[in-house]
């Protein structure tokens, strides 16, 4: 998929937002080469609870340097 947007798509930055919690999402990204940009707290509303969000992100030239 990462190929498709920055190869085909021609797209610069990828970004994923994951719940902090969610912690086997946010190992499959950092070892997909993103980089955890921050924390935004309270960033959706999910059940009647605010919950925290970790983003990250991303860019074709690191993905480009991670696939030679």
């Amino acid at each position: 998929m990462l190929a498709y947007l920055f190869e085909t798509l021609g797209l610069n930055r990828a970004e994923l937002r994951i719940r902090t919690v969610n912690t086997r999402s946010r190992a499959v990204t950092e070892r997909l080469g993103f980089i955890l940009e921050g924390i935004q707290r309270h960033a959706v509303l999910h059940d009647g609870t605010a919950r925290d969000m970790a983003c990250y992100r991303l860019l074709r030239e690191e993905w480009e340097t991670r696939n030679q």
